[in-house]
């Protein structure tokens, strides 16, 4: 279990970025292969609203039902995302440096969906960080943005649907391992 986590409320972990910071987001966007995709103009944009997040290894990010606070840009890290369930941690993906994660929960709209999955750095990490309103307000003011997230989202649909295949073939592998037990015999013993 990771025994530390960033605070709920944003505005009292992120710092606000320097002016060198800032140009290092700008251009860090430019030059990223999705992002530098937008205009000049929804780079800078995002880059004066993000905010400077340090984190350490094993801090969680968020969690399973919680109200989302804003989308995350991995500068550099590793973060795992996962889901607990009633066998343990069921491990979903690593995002790695570049990556950007948080989104899903925000494209919707509805001030009450959640997260699905747990967010946890598995290494000293560097996140930038764009607040909830904020980035509703980026995505209605710069259609190149939404168009962006919107990419993120179909990979992640087919990502998915890669993952169930998988899934689907790897227990039709398993059905002739499987076979009930007859009705006709009897139990000798229990141990």
């Amino acid at each position: 279990m990771y025994n530390a986590s960033i605070p709920l409320h944003p505005e009292s972990s992120p710092r606000t970025m320097e002016t060198a910071q800032y140009l290092e987001a700008e251009n860090w966007l430019s030059f990223h292969h999705v992002w530098g995709k937008m205009s000049d103009a929804t780079i800078s944009a995002i880059a004066q609203h993000l905010q400077f997040l340090p984190v350490l290894a094993n801090v969680s990010i968020y969690r399973e039902n919680q109200i989302p606070q804003g989308l995350y840009f991995l500068k550099w890290g590793t973060v795992e995302i996962y889901r607990n369930s009633a066998i343990g941690k069921h491990h979903i993906t690593d995002h790695k440096a570049g990556e950007v994660f948080g989104y899903l929960p925000l494209v919707t709209n509805e001030l009450d969906h959640a997260y699905q999955a747990n967010a946890v750095t598995l290494t000293p990490s560097e996140v930038w960080f764009l607040d909830r309103d904020t980035f509703q307000a980026l995505t209605q003011a710069h259609p190149d943005f939404q168009q962006e997230i919107t990419s993120l989202l179909v990979q992640d649909l087919e990502q998915f649907t890669q993952r169930i295949a998988t899934e689907q073939a790897r227990i039709q592998g398993l059905q002739p391992y499987l076979s009930p037990l007859p009705d006709t015999e009897k139990i000798v013993g229990s141990s």
